[in-house]
């Protein structure tokens, strides 16, 4: 078990001036099949109890738990592919061609899961991050933000007016600040955005979308629509009336009649035999090797399909789209 620490105090009192800050939040990590990546503060919120935020990464992504190391895991997929392609891999010709046992099989997955991670890997690079995601912002405007939540927790112990005169200018700035920002990431990335950008494409469909009601009008039974409100409710009182109501059709005794015989044949059908436990017969005498079923390619592919793309990766590490990128003769690896 890893106990990790903030390198920034985490609690600020606004009441007493002479309160030290402390830290009050630390990270408990075991059995976390991922990376610790960072141990950060975000001071732009107004509470004197600051949120810590908890970066974790992947085993094959960068595992650096410095606050201004920002990498990120770039890989080349076409590089990728191609060394799928190649089978001329130690892991893989340690495979055999057809598996019976279990001990084959769990040695097959780990030789197959380690070739995984080697062509992943040399197909990996680590580049450092653009900083242009949706929460960052400028060190400056952070400054800022934490200057405006300090004055607004002051004046809210101590509203004088030179207090209150300070928060109104320090919000003021802040929102002046966070719109600059927002303006200059905004033309940024419409002066590096390429005609073949989703974005336009999300832009087209947001104009070519018709709003179209989901509620039904609620008509009369002259089926004629109701305009008034009084009338909706009217309508609204007549049909949860009707809903709660008992049933006026009469019963039919032919059917239930017809019910009660089928379920009581379906009764009288015996259950069908328990299957016998795996292990039946005594661990000190050698049992033989209990065979696995086969299972086809066809099989393999219509699962590895059904998988969603954007999906996280298990213990092991592995992305969907590498799965999804698996030649025909990898498949057929996964269904020995």
């Amino acid at each position: 078990m890893s106990i990790l620490v903030p390198s920034e105090p985490t609690h600020y009192s606004f009441i007493d001036d002479s309160y030290r800050p402390d830290i009050l939040d630390i990270a408990l990590v075991r059995n976390v099949c991922l990376n610790v990546r960072s141990l950060r503060v975000l001071h732009e919120l107004d509470s004197d109890h600051r949120p810590v935020i908890l970066d974790l990464a992947p085993h094959n992504g960068p595992s650096d738990t410095g606050p201004n190391d920002q990498v990120k895991m770039s890989t080349n997929w076409r590089l990728l592919s191609t060394k799928l392609a190649d089978t001329s891999s130690n892991d893989l010709s340690i495979i055999p061609p057809n598996i019976v046992t279990r001990e084959e099989r769990t040695g097959a997955i780990r030789s197959f899961t380690n070739h995984l991670h080697h062509v992943l890997s040399e197909s990996s690079e680590r580049v450092p991050e653009t900083g242009n995601d949706q929460g960052h912002l400028p060190d400056d405007v952070r400054w800022v933000l934490r200057r405006r939540n300090a004055a607004l927790k002051a004046c809210v112990f101590d509203p004088s007016p030179d207090r209150r005169r300070l928060a109104r200018y320090l919000q003021r700035e802040a929102r002046r600040r966070i719109q600059e920002a927002v303006d200059s990431r905004w033309e940024q990335h419409l002066s590096e955005i390429k005609p073949t950008h989703t974005a336009f494409w999300k832009l087209v469909r947001s104009f070519k979308r018709k709003d179209v009601a989901s509620f039904p009008p609620l008509n009369r039974p002259n089926q004629r629509p109701a305009f008034d409100d009084d009338e909706k409710a009217e309508l609204l009182a007549s049909t949860l009336q009707s809903q709660c109501s008992l049933a006026s059709t009469p019963v039919d005794h032919d059917h239930l009649v017809a019910v009660d015989t089928f379920v009581e044949s379906r009764n009288a059908i015996p259950p069908p035999p328990i299957p016998r436990p795996f292990q039946t017969i005594d661990p000190d005498v050698d049992a033989p090797p209990h065979p696995l079923a086969p299972v086809t390619i066809e099989e393999v592919v219509a699962l590895i399909k059904a998988l969603k793309r954007r999906k996280a990766p298990g213990a092991d590490g592995i992305p969907t789209r590498l799965l999804k990128m698996l030649p025909g003769h990898l498949s057929g690896q996964d269904s020995c």
